[in-house]
Parts: C-alpha cells; structure tokens; sequence
C-alpha cells in the first residue's frame, strides 16, 4: 500500500516535470528569427562579461596559491569576492603540505576564488580576529567578511581519513564558495 502510494507520487511528479519540458519545448518551437537573434546577443554578451571577470580574476593572481604577509590580506580582500586564506605553521600538522598541494590543483580550476596562505606566527592581529586556534584553519571569505571556517582539517578528511582534492573541492562547492565542482565532475567521467 505505501509503495504504491509512492510510486504514485514519483509518477505524478514525473509527469509534471514532462509537462514543463514540453511546454518550454512549444514555446522554444514558437520563437522568430529575431528572438533567436536577440538570445543570441545576449549569450555573447554573457560571454563577454564572464571573459572579462577571468581576466580581472587572472590579474588579480586568482588560479594559484600564494603566500601573503598580514599587511597584504586587507587589500586582497577588498580586490577578490572570494578568498580563501589557509592559515598555517610550518611543522603543526602533517597536513600542511598536503593541504597546500591539493588547494593548489583547486585553485588552477577555480578562478573565480583567491587562494591565499598566512603563516600564523607572522599574522597575530588576524589570528587573534579570526579566532584561530587550532593550525592549520582555512577561512573562507565572502565579499570581504569571514563566511565560514574550517577548524583544523577533520571537516575536509574522507572517510579514510585522507586528504582528496575533490573532497575538499566538494566540502567548498557546499559553502558556496566554488561555482562548480568541475574537478569532480571531470574524474566521474
């Protein structure tokens, strides 16, 4: 009785899903000459303006991970929507070299995020601000302001408890920090 109650529901919410298609279908069908024209322009001006932020983005060193001094973070905050800032310690944790490394692979496919490392023991205002107290922490930012913080690396390990790039690509796409997860989506195919 309530598996076919089920079945019920998934049919019925199949069949409004084809309902939309088709309609978006006949109203596709229904478009003239100049309404394709006119989403033909608008697209290439989509494009445009996505070629245009990777530009500004390329500029302002997205694509790699880069070591900044504490003076530095305020600016690179001001100059990226989304920046991502590991703070670390040389020798705290076995992680830190391999939290690096695979942020770096992130990075070169994520460009539209600013991926940035501080040593903590250089940065005592940001640490003492951001309440970091336990190394190595990765602060997400979102247009200027602290969105979120990894505490340490136990929110970013598999199950194995090991570090994998599109794990931790995943656990970002998830904050709405990444647009996509086209590293995942890459190693599925």
């Amino acid at each position: 009785m309530a598996q076919m109650a089920v079945e019920q529901a998934v049919f019925e919410a199949v069949r409004q899903v084809e309902v939309q298609v088709d309609a978006e279908l006949e109203r596709l069908e229904q478009l003239k000459d100049d309404e394709y024209e006119t989403l033909r322009r608008n697209r290439l001006a989509e494009m445009k303006k996505e070629a245009e932020k990777r530009r500004e983005w390329s500029a302002n060193g997205h694509g790699t991970v880069s070591t900044i001094a504490e003076r530095d973070f305020f600016d690179v905050v001001k100059r990226s929507d989304r920046v991502c800032a590991v703070f670390y310690r040389t020798g705290a944790s076995r992680f830190t070299d391999d939290i690096i490394a695979h942020l770096d692979r992130v990075a070169e496919a994520h460009v539209e995020a600013k991926f940035v490392l501080l040593d903590a023991e250089k940065c005592p205002f940001l640490v003492d601000r951001l309440r970091i107290q336990v190394l190595p922490s990765i602060v997400l930012v979102k247009n200027a302001k602290a969105d979120y913080t990894y505490v340490g690396l136990d929110e970013l390990l598999t199950s194995k408890r090991t570090l994998e790039t599109v794990t931790i690509e995943q656990r970002l796409f998830d904050r709405n920090f990444l647009s996509n997860t086209d590293l995942a989506d890459s190693q599925k195919r």
